[in-house]
């Protein structure tokens, strides 16, 4: 007993000193606001939370006290007409965090997986679930985050949008992300001190977004008025045809019947290749790549376009091994390859084009009833900082996400682009509004 207090007090004595003055600078990360959206202050509404390292439970920003403390299920207090469950109290209005110099803003410790929620109108409600029961292995408290694809989720018709964070040894990283959906038109900066390391986000206003992915027909489906989905998305409330992408993929799995397709990589600092052609697996094609330098078969079965969406299936993309070994690693990256270059209909390319952003989302040489792509990717590349965006799960192979990050950062500033203007023009994107 004595020894367990001696460690509660060492951790209350680092959460101190994290926000003692003079130490606060020192140890902290800082997230300034801009409020372009249309919307007043006392309308926007924010939650921040994440994964302390230091003992590897989710943590919430106390916004009275300005600490962070520890998520628990007695949280949950707020009762939500039409909902049994309640939830937590862990919010605040923009109004609620203006400091002394009319900026607003808060800071964050060490923190993995950070996450800073911004709502309009209304908060969103987040559920803090007890561990689960032996013999499952002990676990902390969990976060239920709020649901886009269930309509009794008391977040179902609220405006909300995520910005992610981590601080850790290796720097300050960020991003935006529309891999789930499209909301709320978010951009950031990374700076150091008074130094930008980059821009990353949204470009334009969120009527603009809307009007650009309104303008194909296909993804018109896929709009509810709270939020715009991708096609990587389970709700039955929207539709998009299940065999989109089958006329590419089918094109890619017959090529490769004939033709030999090589993969070449760098995983754990061991450089690897693998090669090999589709063969009929238990009547199914499937994509087989041996590497013989690990003794290691990559295979890949002929997915459904869903599974290209998501970039997600057994035996088609989830990767074979316990996760952070190298031949896991290795087929995680085979199977990112492969995954990405059909969101950007680059498969049918030689290799060493995979990776060339210019040839992303294009017709390349191929028959006009063969072309398919990730439309919904493609627009929101279009629409994005440097043509920067997460519009698919793997968009971050070969760089093409809207991320940002540095040993040396020390700051974030996030703006809420206007979400009140009319819809632009499609040739209008690229402009702030």
């Amino acid at each position: 007993m004595r020894r367990v207090n001696f460690w509660l007090s060492l951790t209350m004595l680092a959460g101190l000193l994290i926000f003692l003055p003079g130490l606060a600078e020192a140890q902290t990360k800082k997230v300034t606001i801009l409020n372009d959206s249309g919307y007043t202050d006392k309308q926007i509404y924010l939650i921040v939370d994440g994964i302390f390292p230091s003992d590897g439970l989710y943590h919430r920003l106390d916004w009275q006290t300005n600490t962070y403390l520890a998520v628990k299920t007695a949280d949950n207090t707020v009762p939500v007409p039409g909902q049994t469950d309640r939830y937590c109290n862990y919010y605040t209005t923009l109004d609620q965090i203006k400091q002394a110099d009319g900026t607003y803003s808060f800071t964050f410790p060490p923190m993995n997986g950070g996450r800073l929620w911004i709502s309009l109108g209304k908060p969103v409600y987040l559920h803090i679930n007890d561990p689960p029961p032996p013999p499952a292995p002990p676990s902390p408290p969990g976060v239920r985050e709020p649901s886009t694809d269930n309509p009794s989720d008391p977040n179902y018709q609220t405006v909300f949008d995520k910005f992610e964070f981590t601080d850790d040894d290796a720097g300050l990283h960020a991003n935006t992300t529309t891999v789930d959906f499209f909301c709320l038109p978010l951009r950031f900066e990374m700076k150091n001190g008074a130094t930008s390391i980059g821009k990353r986000g949204i470009s334009g206003s969120r009527g603009s977004v809307i009007q650009a992915l309104r303008a194909r027909a296909l993804l018109k489906s896929l709009e509810i008025p709270s939020r715009f989905y991708s096609p990587n998305n389970n709700n039955a409330a929207v539709s998009f045809p299940a065999d989109y992408f089958d006329s590419y993929i089918n094109y890619c799995w017959d090529y490769y019947k004939t033709h030999t397709l090589t993969i070449t990589g760098v995983v754990d600092t061991q450089s690897f290749t693998a090669s090999g052609k589709v063969k009929k697996i238990n009547n199914v094609d499937t994509l087989v790549l041996e590497d013989k330098g690990n003794s290691e078969t990559h295979s890949i079965a002929k997915p459904s376009s869903y599974q290209v969406f998501a970039c997600a299936g057994v035996g088609v993309f989830n990767p074979v091994g316990t996760p952070k070994t190298p031949p896991c690693n290795r087929d995680g990256f085979v199977k990112d390859e492969v995954g990405s270059a059909l969101n950007r209909t680059v498969m049918h390319l030689d290799f060493s084009l995979w990776g060339d952003s210019n040839r992303y989302y294009q017709l390349n040489g191929l028959p006009p009833d063969v072309y398919k792509t990730n439309i919904y990717s493609q627009i929101l590349h279009q629409v994005s900082i440097d043509q920067k965006a997460y519009g698919y799960p793997w968009d971050d192979k070969y760089s093409q996400e809207s991320y940002l990050s540095a040993v040396t950062a020390t700051d974030l500033i996030l703006t809420i682009n206007n979400c009140k203007s009319n819809l632009a023009p499609v040739n209008y994107l690229l402009t702030d509004n």
